[in-house]
């Protein structure tokens, strides 16, 4: 099992597996910044949404995969698959840019460019 695999199959993390420092809740800097809503740029009452959930959540939120949104977008995120699947695109791009496709995908198993 590589390195990779072996860090996103451990329950608690201090770093991501680039040796950045996470925060008390386990998230590193986001790779899709923003001050505001991701979406629709509204600031406010803003709540993070990590892009890839379910069993990938951990690692979304120590890989930077995750955005600020408001309750409106953050509802139809949920609610809309083809809205759910560009924020993974994009996601997944913005990650590349700087790690591998390789990495990517031993880390979130899946490839969705």
């Amino acid at each position: 099992m590589s390195e990779l695999r072996q860090w996103a199959k451990q329950k608690t993390h201090s770093r991501n597996p680039w040796g950045e420092k996470l925060d008390s809740n386990g998230y590193s800097e986001s790779l899709l910044p923003s001050d505001d809503c991701f979406i629709c740029q509204i600031g406010g009452d803003l709540a993070r949404h990590e892009v890839f959930g379910g069993s990938s959540r951990q690692i979304s939120k120590a890989t930077g995969m995750w955005v600020r949104l408001c309750p409106r977008c953050h509802a139809r995120v949920h609610a809309d698959s083809n809205m759910e699947e560009l924020l993974k695109k994009e996601a997944q791009a913005l990650f590349e840019e700087e790690h591998s496709h390789e990495e990517f995908i031993e880390l979130f198993r899946k490839n969705y460019l």
